[in-house]
């Protein structure tokens, strides 16, 4: 059996005792994921500290892997000034990535260009945007107007 538990830091001392378990009793393969910098409950970090799991730590993406992250998950190729901005709004942090590309779809600012090739995308209005992988996938606002101030750390 295979178990994954994600954002482990909000489990309860019961959840979190039921994994130390499942790990230490060998009934399950598990992986945890947990924020950095986030309070973990006992059992979970004991499962660390102890040897029973192997912790790594995910730094950020480079800017290269955001661009084929973000074109992995659109199914097309990026266009090369929002592959830019995406990376400059979110430092590589991928839950980041996550939220500004979900949101920039589902606003329609970040959509199929029909025709266009990496680099060369032309903004359309979401109702004439197919979302085939042959068009380029192109971002409209750009970073300088977008009111950001920080952006907390998180390892996925």
């Amino acid at each position: 059996m295979a178990t994954v538990v994600d954002d482990a830091h909000l489990l309860d001392d019961l959840s979190a005792t039921v994994v130390h378990q499942l790990v230490v009793r060998k009934r399950a393969t598990v992986v945890i994921t947990l924020r950095t910098g986030e309070p973990a409950p006992d059992a979970i970090t004991a499962l660390w500290k102890d040897e029973h799991l192997t912790r790594v730590e995910l730094g950020a993406l480079s800017e290269v892997d955001t661009r084929k992250l973000v074109e992995t998950v659109l199914g097309g190729p990026l266009d090369t000034s929002a592959a830019a901005r995406l990376w400059a709004l979110t430092g590589g942090n991928a839950l980041f990535l996550r939220h500004i590309v979900d949101g920039e779809r589902e606003a329609g600012r970040l959509r199929a260009v029909e025709g266009s090739g990496p680099g060369r995308a032309t903004p359309r209005s979401p109702a004439n945007s197919p979302r085939s992988s042959a068009g380029a996938w192109a971002s409209c606002p750009n970073p300088s107007a977008t009111s950001s101030t920080s952006s907390p750390s998180a390892s996925r």
